[in-house]
């Protein structure tokens, strides 16, 4: 096996630099393998750029949710033939990290090299959003809004501990700004919607049954959310770690839905990293397929 390693140095303020150069040099007692150190997007494009020619057949990426999505719109972009013989293995070291619960990563040294290593592989089916990919979910209106209002730099320095400043913020200030979400020629108008390929949302908090090894994903609609309904939402994530418990919740399996504004153009974001504002979106199931090393 030929390794390619990337570690995203923004991810958690580059904290875990020790502990990615630990994994990095376990795994080079044994196999060859390049390892890049970046901390721009663009230096992730650049290496990704040339990843073909170097005729590498695992790429071990460090860093969040976002850094996993990332490479991999990076590398469909440009020719996504060669990701059959590719294996994407990650290290966690971001801020909510949900690929890691959905792949059950122990973040020891020694066992996630076994991991890293291992020839587990499971395919992961991404999901088309206008021109771009998701791997595990995309949000609209209300969660998207707080990802927007986050500053890069102070991420960084203040970690999970700025979502639950913003979440407050959100929640004292709460607007009503609906979209249409269309499925199946139905239409709902709602201020907060989801399509998971994941089973969990914002770390370990269980928002589906499934697995994200299936060929398709759940669109989920929370209607007329509200402050009220956002404080019983809290109440069954402290109790339950299950959103999916909350009985105003709309849950639609498909594999093609439309999003639509009202008035202002709709914010969201896919795989924790904010994708801007649109007019429309559309999501579609792809024939692409991603294969990760799982525990």
């Amino acid at each position: 096996m030929n390794f390619c390693f990337i570690y995203n140095k923004n991810s958690a303020n580059g904290r875990q630099s020790k502990y990615v150069n630990k994994i990095y040099k376990e795994i080079q007692k044994s196999f060859p393998i390049d390892f890049f150190e970046t901390k721009s997007e663009e230096e992730a494009a650049i290496i990704l750029r040339d990843f073909n020619k170097k005729k590498y057949n695992r790429l071990i990426l460090a860093g969040g949710d976002g850094t996993v999505s990332f490479a991999i719109n990076q590398l469909i972009k440009q020719n996504n033939q060669f990701l059959e013989t590719l294996s994407i293995g990650y290290v966690p070291t971001g801020t909510t990290n949900v690929l890691k619960v959905e792949l059950n990563i122990n973040n020891k040294i020694n066992k996630i090299v076994k991991t890293l290593t291992s020839n587990n592989i499971k395919r992961i089916n991404p999901v088309k959003i206008n021109d771009d990919y998701f791997l595990l979910m995309s949000s609209f209106g209300w969660d998207a809004e707080i990802i927007d209002s986050i500053k890069p730099s102070t991420k960084k320095k203040l970690g999970k501990f700025i979502f639950l400043i913003k979440l407050i913020k959100n929640f004292i200030f709460m607007k009503n700004k609906k979209f249409i979400v269309t499925i199946d020629k139905s239409k709902y108008f709602t201020n907060w919607a989801l399509c998971c390929n994941s089973i969990y949302y914002a770390g370990n908090y269980k928002i589906r049954n499934g697995s994200l090894f299936e060929n398709k994903f759940t669109t989920v609609i929370f209607k007329d959310f509200s402050r009220l309904k956002f404080l019983h939402l809290l109440f069954i994530i402290i109790c339950y770690k299950d959103i999916s418990k909350a009985k105003y919740i709309i849950f639609k399996e498909t594999n093609n839905i439309s999003i639509e504004k009202i008035h202002e153009n709709i914010p969201s974001q896919i795989d924790g990293s904010f994708f801007g504002k649109h007019k429309k979106i559309t999501i579609l199931s792809s024939d692409i397929y991603i294969n990760v090393i799982s525990n």
